[in-house]
């Protein structure tokens, strides 16, 4: 009984590091946002045809506070859970 309460009350991992969550909070983010949404003039680079609302980050590296608008995709919801998919299996490639 007692394990399960412990398994139930576990602090989970966070998703994403204080350094992410600052910067997707930070004013230079929003700038680099709003022009890639500009670029896309609403519509998903991914598909072409959905109405963007999200911005997809192509690459992370080590430089997240240095992101510019030529690093981001405007995307529809679908198209951006597809572009994560396939940053993971890229990263589960590499990584073996």
């Amino acid at each position: 009984m007692i394990s399960f309460l412990q398994t139930l009350f576990r602090k989970k991992k966070p998703k994403y590091s204080r350094a992410y969550i600052a910067y997707h909070n930070s004013a230079e983010w929003q700038v680099v946002r709003a022009r890639c949404m500009l670029r896309a003039n609403g519509i998903c680079e991914a598909c072409k045809h959905s109405v963007a609302r999200e911005v997809h980050i192509k690459h992370y590296a080590s430089r997240l506070w240095s992101t510019t608008p030529s690093d981001c995709l405007a995307v529809c919801s679908n198209c951006h859970k597809t572009e994560d998919e396939k940053r993971r299996k890229q990263n589960r490639v590499e990584s073996k």
